[in-house]
């Protein structure tokens, strides 16, 4: 196995605190957003609507800025995602202080927009590491997430106790306590050097020759047609995944409240099953990572599908609380296989200069069905109750385990494709 040098030991690390100090920002304004809604309106349906409005915003940019990653490096994209988010905070800051309730969903959008652009800090991992190492090091990002959300706990806690002892609106403090967290990541991700995309250009600088599979090469920045990108089997098995994936995720998260409610469970205990079902996301993503690295992206994915699977059942089959928490939890571990996984993969088959925008494209994807799959949810659960939302999330796993069979992985991260070859790289030779 390849050893990580140093100086790529040393980025990866300034890249984890940058996610960790991020998913503190992100659980910020899960928390205030609906409750800021509904002090604005008064109405509950509109306080549910801002984590949509969150991911409308990401459908907006990350596309985009998976190519300008590819023309201008991954730092200084990623620290312009950083100063949106910054300035989406100041908005949603003044927006609660005045009772803007246009400003404040303004600004839950440029919110999206800034954190659609951090989320693709992955890009910046995966370019730092060779196929035999480059799903662990994904995985080691994901990680990251569960030390943020635990800080974020503390974080929210002590700006409310502040705000009441000094006698300030607690959600604008928490809002402005909070940009100081966004200047900490600009650093971390300016630290970064050199470029995680030029590392990928010269990968074998890094790791020599022989830990390299298959050339890197530059290429080129030029945007490839989208049509191009999903007619490669593999890329358009690692979109599919990853989509499917996403969708059940988003709606499982989103409607197990209503399930928990339904069977009389206090709000405590909800939320005591919404972070275990965050622990199932992100804590066993490094194993993840160093499984889809040994075994194969292949598997992971098709384990990943049927983890899913069973946790979708499981979620309304039950009124017993451990039992909803659990399958909860299995669907947040079935995604956090399949992104790891599908993130390497599309990394593995893509040069440095197409990897930013092949991702960006996977990512609207996935964002698409965040939208749909939970507002499908609600209707089969209006239709024919709780058991409608798990028959549909076990059919998209089932989906989801039978897609990656036509993914012809050699070893893991080498594919043959087409003519026999491998290894092809979308817009290489």
């Amino acid at each position: 196995m390849a050893p990580i040098p140093p100086l790529i030991r040393r980025n990866t690390l300034y890249l984890s605190a940058a996610q960790a100090l991020h998913s503190i920002i992100l659980q910020l304004n899960v928390v205030l957003a609906a409750l800021v809604l509904l002090q604005l309106s008064g109405s509950p349906a509109l306080a549910g609507l801002g984590g949509g409005v969150v991911w409308g915003g990401r459908i907006l940019i990350v596309y985009e800025s998976g190519r300008m990653m590819d023309r201008f490096g991954r730092r200084i994209i990623l620290i312009l995602g950083v100063a949106l988010s910054a300035g989406a905070i100041v908005l949603l800051g003044f927006s609660a202080l005045y009772l803007s309730t246009i400003g404040f969903l303004t600004g839950l959008v440029v919110f999206g927009v800034g954190t659609g652009v951090m989320q693709q800090n992955r890009v910046a991992v995966a370019d730092m590491y060779p196929t035999t190492r480059r799903a662990e090091a994904v995985g080691s990002l994901f990680t990251a997430s569960v030390v943020g959300a635990i800080l974020a706990t503390f974080f929210i806690s002590s700006a409310v106790s502040v705000a009441y002892l000094f006698k300030f609106e607690p959600f604008v403090l928490s809002y402005f306590a909070s940009l100081p967290i966004l200047g900490s990541i600009a650093t971390f991700i300016w630290l970064v050097k050199p470029d995680p995309r030029d590392i990928a250009k010269d990968l074998h600088l890094y790791y020599g020759e022989a830990q390299i599979t298959h050339s890197s090469g530059g290429g080129s920045a030029n945007p490839i047609p989208i049509m191009k990108v999903l007619a490669y089997v593999p890329l358009l098995i690692a979109f599919m995944s990853s989509a499917l994936a996403q969708g059940n995720m988003t709606m499982i998260m989103a409607l197990v409240p209503l399930v928990l409610h339904s069977h009389h469970i206090d709000v405590p205990s909800i939320s005591l099953s919404v972070t275990i079902h965050f622990l199932g996301m992100y804590a066993l993503a490094l194993l993840l990572g160093r499984l889809a690295d040994r075994v194969g992206r292949k598997k992971v994915l098709i384990a990943a599908g049927l983890i899913s699977g069973v946790g979708s059942l499981l979620t309304p089959a039950t009124p017993d609380f451990w039992a909803i928490t659990v399958g909860t939890f299995l669907v947040g571990l079935g995604w956090s296989g399949a992104t790891v996984a599908t993130t390497a993969l599309m990394a593995d088959v893509t040069e440095p200069l197409k990897r930013g925008q092949v991702i960006g494209a996977n990512d609207t994807f996935m964002a698409i069905t965040a939208l749909i799959f939970p507002f499908v949810g609600g209707l089969l659960i209006q239709e024919f109750g709780f058991i409608g939302l798990g028959l549909f999330g076990f059919f998209a796993s089932i989906v989801a385990v039978l897609l990656p069979l036509g993914l012809k992985e050699v070893k893991p991260g080498i594919y043959e494709h087409g003519h026999g070859r491998v290894g092809v790289e979308v817009g290489g030779a």
